[in-house]
């Protein structure tokens, strides 16, 4: 859950950098909707077990902006390279979307 929100933090910096603020809203809805969760569970685990849910021990940064953009400025993108970013970012985003949801899958079988 925690580099779910990562990537939607991610994903609202890099769509504002690329001036789309549609997709930038999508995210950041998202990343809203899911820090609810992720606070939802944590409130549940610590009532239901007297306990806090352990730190992760590592978590990869998804590093979903390219580094290169860090020396640029938004202007400095032309069409071409904003078609392929938003293709790009599209594409990790809905492969992070499949990931998770077989993640779950996976784990309600397993509770089942």
């Amino acid at each position: 859950m925690i580099k779910g929100l990562m990537i939607h933090e991610q994903m609202i910096e890099y769509y504002n950098f690329l001036a789309l603020p549609g997709y930038a809203k999508c995210h950041k809805y998202h990343y809203l909707t899911e820090t609810k969760g992720y606070m939802k569970l944590c409130n549940f685990y610590t009532t239901r077990y007297c306990k806090l849910i352990p730190e992760p021990t590592s978590i990869e940064n998804p590093n979903l902006i390219p580094s290169a953009w860090y020396n640029h400025k938004r202007e400095d993108v032309d069409t071409n390279t904003m078609r392929k970013a938003v293709e790009s970012g599209l594409k990790q985003w809905i492969d992070w979307e499949k990931e998770t949801k077989e993640l779950y899958q996976t784990s309600y079988k397993e509770l089942m």
